[in-house]
Protein backbone atom coordinates (compact mmCIF):
# COMPACT_ATOMS: atom_id res chain seq x y z
CA UNK A 1 0.00 0.00 0.00
CA UNK A 2 0.93 3.43 -0.58
CA UNK A 3 1.77 5.98 1.74
CA UNK A 4 -0.27 8.22 0.55
CA UNK A 5 -3.50 5.63 0.33
CA UNK A 6 -3.42 4.94 4.03
CA UNK A 7 -3.88 8.38 4.93
CA UNK A 8 -6.89 8.99 2.68
CA UNK A 9 -8.73 5.81 3.98
CA UNK A 10 -8.80 7.43 7.47
CA UNK A 11 -10.65 10.79 5.89
CA UNK A 12 -14.05 8.88 6.34
CA UNK A 13 -13.35 7.90 9.51
CA UNK A 14 -13.68 12.14 10.48
CA UNK A 15 -16.99 11.98 8.74
CA UNK A 16 -18.39 9.21 11.07
CA UNK A 17 -16.51 10.37 14.23
CA UNK A 18 -14.57 7.59 14.54
CA UNK A 19 -11.87 9.67 15.53
CA UNK A 20 -9.39 6.79 17.65
CA UNK A 21 -8.65 4.54 14.28
CA UNK A 22 -8.48 8.18 12.35
CA UNK A 23 -5.87 9.57 14.22
CA UNK A 24 -4.22 5.70 14.60
CA UNK A 25 -4.15 6.02 10.74
CA UNK A 26 -3.18 10.00 10.34
CA UNK A 27 -0.37 9.66 12.71
CA UNK A 28 1.10 6.88 10.85
CA UNK A 29 1.01 8.37 7.46
CA UNK A 30 2.31 11.11 9.00
CA UNK A 31 5.07 9.16 10.26
CA UNK A 32 5.81 7.17 7.38
CA UNK A 33 5.71 10.10 4.81
CA UNK A 34 7.68 12.16 6.92
CA UNK A 35 10.14 9.23 7.06
CA UNK A 36 9.91 8.44 3.17
CA UNK A 37 9.67 11.82 1.94
CA UNK A 38 11.13 14.48 4.44
CA UNK A 39 8.84 16.79 6.80
CA UNK A 40 8.82 19.44 3.78
CA UNK A 41 7.42 17.63 1.75
CA UNK A 42 4.06 18.77 0.72
CA UNK A 43 2.30 15.08 1.21
CA UNK A 44 4.30 15.14 4.55
CA UNK A 45 2.27 18.60 5.25
CA UNK A 46 -1.02 17.23 4.52
CA UNK A 47 -0.55 14.37 6.79
CA UNK A 48 -0.16 17.47 9.55
CA UNK A 49 -3.13 19.01 8.56
CA UNK A 50 -5.03 16.50 8.42
CA UNK A 51 -4.29 15.92 12.15
CA UNK A 52 -5.23 19.42 12.69
CA UNK A 53 -8.03 19.11 11.21
CA UNK A 54 -9.16 15.52 13.31
CA UNK A 55 -7.80 17.62 16.80
CA UNK A 56 -10.03 20.46 15.36
CA UNK A 57 -13.09 18.57 15.15
CA UNK A 58 -12.35 16.68 18.76
CA UNK A 59 -12.37 20.49 20.02
CA UNK A 60 -8.85 20.05 20.55
CA UNK A 61 -8.13 23.26 19.28
CA UNK A 62 -4.53 23.98 20.70
CA UNK A 63 -3.27 20.96 19.27
CA UNK A 64 -5.04 21.87 16.10
CA UNK A 65 -3.83 25.90 16.54
CA UNK A 66 -0.06 23.97 16.79
CA UNK A 67 -0.67 21.66 13.60
CA UNK A 68 -2.34 24.20 11.30
CA UNK A 69 0.12 27.07 12.34
CA UNK A 70 3.26 24.83 11.20
CA UNK A 71 2.00 23.43 7.93
CA UNK A 72 1.55 27.13 7.44
CA UNK A 73 5.14 28.19 7.80
CA UNK A 74 6.17 25.73 6.31
CA UNK A 75 4.05 26.27 3.33
CA UNK A 76 4.65 30.00 3.17
CA UNK A 77 8.72 28.92 2.58
CA UNK A 78 8.33 26.40 0.46
CA UNK A 79 5.07 27.48 -2.40
CA UNK A 80 5.03 31.83 -0.99
CA UNK A 81 2.07 33.60 0.71
CA UNK A 82 -0.16 33.18 -2.23
CA UNK A 83 -0.34 29.89 -3.26
CA UNK A 84 -3.56 28.12 -3.00
CA UNK A 85 -2.40 25.81 -0.17
CA UNK A 86 -0.39 28.45 1.34
CA UNK A 87 -4.12 30.63 1.63
CA UNK A 88 -6.22 27.30 2.30
CA UNK A 89 -3.45 26.71 5.77
CA UNK A 90 -4.23 29.95 6.75
CA UNK A 91 -7.91 29.54 6.11
CA UNK A 92 -7.11 26.11 8.50
CA UNK A 93 -5.92 28.15 11.35
CA UNK A 94 -8.56 31.27 11.34
CA UNK A 95 -10.97 28.27 11.62
CA UNK A 96 -9.50 26.88 15.24
CA UNK A 97 -9.35 30.78 15.96
CA UNK A 98 -12.67 31.66 15.29
CA UNK A 99 -14.01 28.67 17.09
CA UNK A 100 -11.89 30.19 19.90
CA UNK A 101 -13.64 33.45 19.84
CA UNK A 102 -10.22 34.72 19.00
CA UNK A 103 -8.88 38.30 17.07
CA UNK A 104 -8.12 37.11 13.46
CA UNK A 105 -5.59 40.04 13.40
Amino acid sequence: MFVGDYASASVPMLVVGEFVPAERHLRWAFEMRGRELGPDNLQTLESVRELGELHHQQGDYAAAESLFAGVLARREKLQGQSDPATLAARLDLASVWMMQERDLQ
